[in-house]
């Protein structure tokens, strides 16, 4: 395969799509990964002409989706379209599906992968999805049943994640087939010569101390050993929880393998004490607050950064999908992560989108991989090759 990754910063849509699309032209990409910011929902229909006319031909597929931020090798930008074209040169068969009106995720996730597999003939052999972030005016909480869904059905490596917004939780699109889509699943699936490594990373350290779910109703977490939600964190955190917290106190969930994912809160209920997080959880579910630090948001890149080192192929490309809430709770810190992710991947093509929720497996040093999970405030880094 051939890659090429682009940034631009035009504030115009149309511009900013022309100048990506102008510079990927001569690549003839089969495939546009095209990620956003919120900032161009004035014209997406613009950006995307702009990017077929930059490009100078019609009919390449194009997968996207708004972003908290965007970013291109070890730059972000907080206004800008990032795009990255990839060719096999005929060697592999792309199909890009969009399930529209995606109140329930799970079952959104099954028709677009039915559709997927009887597009391409198959099972895909590498698999990419992404979905709506916000969903009745909260970070959708469904995208555990989501993902577990698509590992059910398509049975290969899987990565993407949740859109996102600029921090304002009101609205995010999916951008395929020359629009923008609100509340929808899009897949993007091949069937060809490829190698996959896929890791998923956030650098956070789960406390000791194990609390069990007692009562919860979905994503509503109601007590947690014997006491209200945020009693439980508010002791074990030293601080109370506020609406500045969302997306910024992961709490952790054993997996098998000896892994962990993490989610974090989306809301309060002042009265009952109560804690809404990103996915569903039952009673009786084992979960860690962790500890936050500064530092975690390099240890994040570098563990990705070394199962990526031990694979066996030459990588022709990657993808970056990172929670958002990495940015905000670690700042600058952040930024020098995302540099040195950059500087380690230095010549080869990779875009990205900070995102309000991550899709990805666990590699391990054998390069094996588990199946997909919904993540929260973690690095999900992909890296593909011919």
């Amino acid at each position: 395969m051939q890659a090429r990754a682009t940034l631009s910063i035009r504030c115009d849509p149309w511009r900013a799509g022309f100048e990506v699309g102008e510079r990927l032209a001569s690549l003839k990409p089969e495939v546009v990964f095209l990620f956003c910011t919120i900032h161009y929902e004035e014209d997406f229909l613009g950006l995307l002409e702009g990017l077929e006319e930059g490009l100078g031909v019609s009919g390449t597929l194009v997968f996207g989706c708004t972003g908290d931020s965007v970013l291109m090798g070890g730059e972000i930008a907080t206004v800008g379209v990032a795009g990255m074209g990839v060719t096999s040169e005929g060697a592999f068969k792309w199909s890009v599906q969009v399930e529209s009106g995606a109140e329930d995720g799970p079952q959104a996730a099954r028709q677009a992968a039915e559709r997927l597999i009887g597009d391409l003939g198959g099972r895909p052999d590498v698999a990419f999805v992404l979905a709506d972030g916000v969903h009745a005016g909260g970070i959708r909480s469904d995208g555990a049943e989501m993902v577990e869904a698509l590992n059910q059905a398509l049975g290969c490596p899987l990565m993407g994640g949740l859109a996102g917004d600029d921090r304002q939780f009101r609205r995010t699109f999916v951008l395929a087939h020359g629009q923008a889509w609100p509340s929808a699943v899009a897949l993007l699936g091949g069937r060809g010569p490829v190698r996959s490594a896929i890791h998923s990373a956030s650098g956070f350290t789960p406390l000791e101390e194990v609390g069990v779910v007692e009562e919860s109703e979905g994503n509503k977490l109601l007590r947690i050993n014997g006491m209200p939600a945020q009693e439980f964190l508010r002791g074990r955190l030293g601080k109370a929880a506020s609406e500045g917290d969302v997306g910024t106190m992961p709490l952790a969930l054993s997996v098998p393998g000896g892994d962990f994912v993490l989610r974090t809160p989306r809301g309060f209920d002042r009265q009952t004490g109560a804690l809404h997080v990103s996915g569903n959880l039952l009673p009786g579910t084992e979960i860690r607050p962790c500890e936050v630090d500064p530092t975690f948001a390099t240890e994040g890149v570098r563990e990705d950064l070394a199962r990526l080192d031990s694979v066996d192929f030459k990588p022709d490309f990657a993808l970056s999908v990172t929670c958002a809430g990495r940015r905000w709770l670690f700042g600058q810190s952040y930024d020098l992560a995302v540099r040195e992710l950059g500087t380690r991947l230095a010549g080869l093509p990779m875009v990205g989108f900070l995102s309000f929720g991550e899709i990805g497996p666990f590699m391990e040093h054998d390069g094996s991989m588990s199946p997909s999970y919904y993540h929260n405030t973690t690095l999900v880094l992909g890296a593909f090759g011919g």
